[in-house]
């Protein structure tokens, strides 16, 4: 007497980020006394593997999808700057959502039979899965986004990029115009280069120099603005005047010994400050003259440049005035490397060249390189293709790489996320 049986089943469920496939296979045979048994056994054993794979494929591709979300962003970025530097319009994409649908098959045969005193079953099971996640794109347009451009850098993001590491010398070349009256240098491709820019490269120089020696800081710190016209008497500050301005975040501050008392803000402001040894140093003596500072003092506020200077009064404060994103971009479009025949056929327009566009341009190009080749590069950290060309930051270039960091920190501090206004969207689906 013999018997055979066959089973089968599929289960489908939504779960995943990015397209995968697998197999799972599996044959036993032994000689059992219930094939049955044996069959159903194998199917409740596919069920367990194939309800672990979906939260297994999801911990395994989140890093793509992380990896792929900043590609995009990182190649949008570059490939902007390199529309800028042909004088083409840009365009900005975020991505709104992305929908993801897990599908798992799962399939399973066994068979068994019975001769004589022997009883035998074998299975196979096999287990497929795929990801095809659908991204939407929306088109950042609109008034919003031409403002988020448009509008100079904030004081305060120039204090948050030197508060997280990067040097002050090179924020102030990429985002700042005008240091205490000081002007830089503008950033258009078809007009001589205008302003100080001698003395400015002089005091990024002599700021730089103070830094590296531990005797200067750019970055956020605490500083106590009093509300008070005058200090007030240490008797009149009571215990729940204390509570009271901490409750509000201001704080009672004393210079001498509690006799007086100032009522003052106490938040974390953008500034300089320099160490007391450093007001010796000869390099802060001339800093102090090309900047005209209050040598009494040790803190500097960042404020945005005023029309109108007090006349004939050293200065408590650094005057910015800053580039809006869309400046800066232009400014580093400079460091765009572009094949000899695109200038030659003017299709993208040479820089006016003289003495100090010259060093502008080199002292630009000691940070920012973006290289040009004629086929897809190998060595590239980040790589567009843009008319017939491919553009590049090399993956050994240390500098461009941070600038290029630094300018993605930038965009998120500028650029606000989201789609602006009302836009139509592109839906791709990605995977099969």
């Amino acid at each position: 007497m013999s018997s055979s049986i066959r089973i089968s089943m599929t289960l489908k469920h939504a779960r995943g980020l990015f397209s995968n496939r697998s197999e799972l296979a599996m044959r036993t045979t032994r000689r059992i006394p219930n094939p049955t048994g044996a069959v159903l056994g194998i199917a409740a054993l596919i069920m367990v593997c194939g309800c672990s794979i979906g939260p297994t494929a999801v911990r395994a591709n989140s890093l793509n999808y992380n990896d792929s979300v900043r590609s995009a962003v990182s190649e949008e970025l570059l490939l902007n700057m390199v529309r800028i530097r042909y004088d083409d319009p840009t365009q900005w994409m975020s991505i709104s959502s992305i929908n993801s649908t897990f599908e798992a098959e799962i399939g399973a045969g066994g068979e068994g039979g019975v001769s004589g005193a022997n009883v035998s079953g074998s299975g196979v099971a096999s287990l497929r899965y795929r990801d095809a996640p659908t991204i939407t794109f929306t088109p950042r347009q609109g008034e919003k986004l031409a403002k988020q451009m448009l509008t100079p850098v904030s004081v305060t993001n120039v204090g948050y990029l030197s508060n997280a590491g990067w040097p002050f010398r090179w924020v102030a070349l990429i985002l700042v115009e005008n240091i205490q009256g000081i002007g830089s240098f503008d950033v258009s491709t078809h007009y001589p280069i205008r302003g100080q820019v001698e003395k400015f490269f002089r005091t990024l120089d002599l700021i730089d120099q103070l830094q590296r020696d531990d005797e200067l800081l750019v970055g956020f710190l605490k500083y106590n603005d009093p509300w008070n016209d005058a200090p007030v008497g240490g008797s009149s500050v009571s215990a729940q005047s204390y509570i009271a301005s901490a409750e509000t975040g201001n704080v009672f501050v004393t210079d001498d010994g509690g006799e007086t008392f100032d009522y003052a803000s106490n938040d974390n402001e953008p500034m300089m400050m320099l160490r007391r040894r450093a007001r010796e140093s000869p390099e802060m003596k001339e800093l102090s003259e090309l900047l005209d500072l209050d040598e009494s003092i040790d803190q500097y506020l960042f404020a945005r440049a005023r029309t109108l200077e007090r006349p004939g009064k050293r200065r408590d404060y650094l005057a910015l005035r800053t580039r809006s994103f869309s400046g800066v971009l232009r400014l580093l479009s400079h460091g765009v490397h572009v094949p000899d025949e695109h200038v030659t056929e003017k299709i993208c327009a040479r820089p006016i060249k003289g003495s100090v566009e010259a060093q502008i341009e080199h002292r630009l190009r000691l940070g920012f390189n973006i290289q040009v080749s004629d086929r897809r590069p190998r060595n590239a950290a980040v790589a567009v293709p843009y008319r017939g060309q491919w553009f590049y930051i090399n993956d050994a270039d240390a500098s461009s790489k941070q600038t290029f960091m630094m300018l993605n920190d930038l965009f998120n501090l500028q650029i606000s996320s989201g789609p602006s206004n009302s836009s139509p969207m592109l839906t791709i689906p990605v995977g099969v």
